[in-house]
C-alpha cells in the first residue's frame, strides 16, 4: 500500500501538490509566507484549493486496487488556529466555517482527505 497527499492551489497551478512537504522553506510559517508571495506575484490573496490524497494497493504483479479523497476549502492568510497539522491553519474549510486547524479532531476525520480515501480501502478489504 501506498499513499500521498498534498494541497493543491487552484491560483498556483496546483502548487505544492504532491510536493506540499518538501515545498519551500522547512517550516510551515515559511511555506505559507511562500504561498502568500506567490499568490500577491498573481495579484491575488486567496484562492480556492483542496487536499488531495492518493492512494494504491499493489501486489509484486501490479496495481490491485486505488482511490482518491478530497476535500474543497480555499486558502485563508494569515494562518489561523492551533490544531492541525501542516496546512491545516491556512484552508479554510466552508461548511465548517473556519480552518481545519479550528476543527475538533472528530470534526476533521469526519470529512479528511485521507480518512477518505481510507475508508473506501476498508471497505474494499471488507468487500
Amino acid at each position: 500500500m501506498a499513499e500521498d497527499s498534498g494541497l493543491e492551489v487552484d491560483a498556483l497551478d496546483g502548487k505544492p501538490g504532491v510536493r506540499s512537504a518538501r515545498f519551500n522553506g522547512e517550516s510551515y510559517p515559511e511555506k505559507f509566507a511562500t504561498i502568500a508571495r506567490m499568490l500577491a506575484a498573481r495579484g491575488t490573496d486567496s484562492s480556492t484549493a483542496r487536499f488531495v490524497c492518493a492512494l494504491a494497493l499493489t501486489r509484486p504483479d501490479g496495481l490491485v486496487w486505488e482511490t482518491t479523497g478530497t476535500v474543497e476549502g480555499r486558502l485563508q492568510l494569515p494562518a489561523s488556529g492551533h490544531g492541525g497539522f501542516g496546512y491545516d491553519p491556512i484552508f479554510y474549510y466552508p461548511a465548517y466555517g473556519r480552518t481545519l486547524a479550528d476543527v475538533t479532531d472528530d470534526e476533521k476525520a469526519a470529512v479528511s482527505h485521507r480518512g477518505q480515501a481510507f475508508r473506501r480501502l476498508r471497505r474494499y478489504l471488507v468487500t
